[in-house]
């Protein structure tokens, strides 16, 4: 289907638990789904705390072409970027001192790449958890001062979330997305917040309907 053809609906859909399989691994019949949406003149929009990047290594490069991705932190129609959020450098500095001094691991993510500050447990389990190959993990504790930071994973146990929003909450949005990890991402930031912007950028006939498919908290923003 053309880019610039009006689509008769957009449906946004989830990654893990509702595109991914139980080992949050694409699949070939994710993929056709994707193709088939898009045959029918439906623009499939993945909508995902995932990164760019990681979308296109799980289901290739048109899935990630058009979505919402990095929690809401940026929207994508057709390779083109519609909007991005990243968190204030000085905040993620912030962030990084106090979670050294509580002797907790974090994880950066920018546009195109990412870095934990360890791969020692409890983020090691959150990581493999959801596929991640620790092996493949990049560590580098200061990859925050050369990259621009769209959100930060905090691998803390739900326990410590209050010490968190105690610091930060009134300049980040917090999403927990495992027993063991919780998402920090830009304040009003969410794929709630992200879908209107592709909503209003993609071409569709008078009276589309958006649609959304998800499984688990973070999805519900969608709805």
């Amino acid at each position: 289907m053309s880019p610039t053809a009006p689509y008769r609906a957009v449906v946004f859909l989830d990654l893990d638990g509702t595109l991914l399989d139980e080992h949050h691994q694409g699949t070939p019949e994710a993929r056709e789904l994707l193709r088939r949406l898009e045959e029918r003149e439906v623009l499939p929009a993945v909508a995902t705390g995932r990164c760019t990047w990681e979308v296109a290594e799980l289901l290739g490069d048109p899935a990630a072409a058009s979505g919402v991705m990095s929690g809401g932190c940026c929207t994508w129609l057709h390779g083109a970027l519609v909007q991005e959020q990243r968190l204030d450098r000085a905040l993620v500095a912030e962030i990084a001192d106090f979670s050294r001094t509580r002797g907790e691991a974090l994880s950066f993510f920018a546009a195109d790449c990412y870095a934990a500050t360890t791969i020692a447990e409890p983020g090691a389990s959150s990581m493999t958890s959801l596929g991640v190959p620790l092996a493949e993990v990049p560590v580098d504790p200061d990859f925050w001062r050369d990259h621009g930071v769209q959100f930060v994973n905090a691998y803390i146990p739900a326990a410590a979330d209050a010490a968190y929003r105690a610091r930060f909450g009134d300049r980040a949005h917090f999403t927990r997305y495992s027993a063991g990890a919780v998402d920090i991402l830009p304040r009003g930031v969410s794929k709630g917040h992200a879908a209107p912007a592709l909503l209003a950028a993609a071409p569709r006939r008078a009276g589309g309907p958006p649609f959304a498919v998800g499984d688990a908290r973070p999805a519900r923003a969608l709805f």
